[in-house]
C-alpha cells in the first residue's frame, strides 16, 4: 500500500505534536498515513514534492511547486485567494475548508463590537484613561431594533441565535439560496431582497465571504440608503464594503457606527481616518479568536480524512467558481 504524506502546518495548532490526542486518531485512520508537522514559514522544495494533502493555509505561491497534491484542507473558512486552477499542478486537486469551526467565536464577537457601539463601552474606556467621570450620550438598545444579516450561513445562524435574547423587533438574514425560513429568523431572503434589507435594518451585519461577486456590494449608494443613525458590521471581508464611502457615511450619515473586524488592506495603514473615528471600533481579523479552534478544526479534517480514504464526497468543498 502506497504511503499518503500529509504535510500539517504547525501555525494551525499552537504547540501541536503528535502526543496530542487528535493525532493519535489520525493515525489509526489507516497504516498508510505519514504525518509531518512542518512550518509554515519554512516550506521546502522536498516538501512539494512529496506532499499528497496539506493541511493549513499554505502560502499561495507555495502552491504552483507541489507537483501531486490531491487535497489542500484549510484551516480558515476564506478561500478566495487559493480558488485559481493555474495554482495547482494536479487540475483533480480538491479544497476544502474549516466553515463550521468559528461560528461561534465569531457570533459572540459581533455581539461584543454591537454592544460596544451602542452602550458606548469604548468612550467609557477612554474615559477610564484620563479619568474622567461622565455620561456617554446617546447610549442605544438592541431591543426593538431590525437586524439585517447578510451571508447565512453557520456564522450567520449562529449570529441570529445570539440575539435572540435581546428582543429585536425583527430579524432577517439574505442568502444566495435562501431556501426554507429557519426558527430564529423571522424571514430569510435571496439577494433580490439585498436593496430592501439594507435600507430597512437598524443594524446591519455582514457575514459574507469575500468572492468577486461580492466586492463592493456595500457601495455609497446602499451605503447611503441605510436608516438614519443605523450601525454596521463587518465580520466578512473588508472587500465587501466600499472603505472610502463607508467613512463618508460614518463622517456624515446615515451610519451612527461601525464594528469592523476586516478591512481593507489588512493590516490597515497608520493615516486611515478610521483609526481615529469615535464611532468606530476596529478588531483587526480577530473574531474568530478561540482556543477551542483546533479542535474542532481537526474534527473536520479527520472527518474529511475518512471521506477521502473512501472516495466519499468531503465536506465543505469548496467551488472554484464561487470562492467558498
Amino acid at each position: 500500500m502506497e504511503d499518503i504524506n500529509i504535510f500539517v502546518l504547525d501555525s494551525i495548532y499552537p504547540g501541536v505534536d503528535f502526543t496530542v490526542p487528535e493525532f493519535e486518531r489520525l493515525r489509526n485512520i489507516a497504516p498508510n498515513l505519514k504525518f509531518h508537522i512542518v512550518p509554515k514559514t519554512n516550506l521546502t522544495d522536498e516538501m512539494a514534492a512529496q506532499a499528497d494533502i496539506f493541511y493549513g493555509c499554505v502560502p499561495v505561491a507555495f502552491l504552483p511547486r507541489c507537483k501531486k497534491l490531491k487535497w489542500l484542507h484549510l484551516a480558515s473558512a476564506g478561500a478566495a485567494e487559493y480558488c485559481d486552477p493555474a495554482l495547482y499542478q494536479n487540475p483533480d486537486c480538491l479544497l476544502t475548508n474549516s466553515s463550521g469551526v468559528f461560528g461561534i467565536p465569531i457570533a459572540e464577537h459581533v455581539m461584543a463590537l454591537l454592544l460596544g457601539l451602542t452602550r458606548r463601552v469604548d468612550e467609557f474606556v477612554r474615559q477610564g484613561q484620563q479619568p474622567l467621570w461622565k455620561n456617554c450620550q446617546p447610549l442605544r438598545d438592541i431591543c426593538g431594533s431590525t437586524v439585517g444579516i447578510l451571508g447565512y450561513g453557520d456564522i450567520g445562524a449562529q449570529v441570529a441565535g445570539r440575539l435572540q435574547g435581546f428582543m429585536c423587533k425583527k430579524i432577517v438574514g439574505v442568502r444566495r439560496h435562501p431556501g426554507a425560513c429557519p426558527p430564529e429568523l423571522d424571514a430569510l431572503y435571496g439577494m433580490d431582497a439585498l436593496d430592501e434589507v439594507v435600507a430597512s435594518s437598524d443594524i446591519l451585519i455582514i457575514c459574507l465571504p469575500g468572492t468577486k461577486d461580492t466586492y463592493h456590494l456595500l457601495d455609497a449608494k446602499r451605503l447611503g440608503s441605510m436608516k438614519e443613525g443605523s450601525f454596521l458590521i463587518n465580520i466578512g471581508r473588508g472587500s465587501i464594503v466600499d472603505q472610502e464611502a463607508l467613512i463618508g457615511a460614518l463622517q456624515n450619515g446615515p451610519l451612527a457606527g461601525a464594528g469592523l473586524d476586516v478591512v481593507t488592506p489588512e493590516p490597515l495603514p497608520a493615516d486611515s481616518p478610521l483609526w481615529k473615528m469615535q464611532n468606530v471600533i476596529i478588531s483587526s481579523h480577530s473574531s474568530g479568536g478561540s482556543p477551542h479552534n483546533p479542535v474542532r478544526s481537526f474534527a473536520i479534517f479527520e472527518r474529511n480524512l475518512k471521506h477521502y480514504l473512501a472516495g466519499e464526497p468531503m465536506e465543505n468543498q469548496v467551488d472554484f467558481n464561487l470562492q467558498y
